[in-house]
């Protein structure tokens, strides 16, 4: 079974997983839930890494059947389908999962860069901020199927 591995990009942002067992804020319940957020705003900006992102070594990788019973996986799907305008990527999980991983470290930096990373309390911010004003643009691509 595939696997998505969480980017070093993301590392900051774990402390923010519920599951992380940190005190919180917690914006997220689980490191999927991260994954799945990080991937579309990633893809909503239109912003694709060309190189393979560094797997954070310090978390282990995400198994696509826990995005799956967690509702995630059609997000996934349908974020692989528009990136290769092709429904066929729908038959080669590892490649949905390569493809997530990209987005998801592209989606960390632009939160990284927004909010110019300071403290926890600077990401908290700009992280609820972009939630709450729906920054997330639509995207320019239109997938053919």
């Amino acid at each position: 079974m595939a696997t998505i591995r969480i980017p070093e990009s993301a590392e900051p942002l774990l402390p923010f997983c519920r599951t992380s067992g940190s005190n919180g804020p917690h914006i997220w319940d689980t490191y999927a839930d991260l994954i799945a957020f990080l991937a579309a705003l990633g893809y909503a900006h239109d912003v694709m890494p060309p190189e393979k992102p560094r797997p954070l070594k310090t978390a282990n990788p995400i198994d696509l059947s826990t995005f799956r019973s967690r509702g995630l996986y059609p997000q996934l799907l349908m974020l692989a389908i528009a990136d290769r305008r092709d429904w066929l990527v729908s038959k080669s999980p590892d490649e949905i999962a390569a493809i997530t991983e990209r987005y998801t470290d592209s989606g960390a930096k632009y939160i990284h860069h927004e909010a110019e990373v300071g403290s926890t309390d600077v990401l908290a911010g700009k992280i609820l901020e972009i939630l709450q004003e729906g920054r997330v643009p639509a995207s320019s691509k239109t997938p053919t199927i």
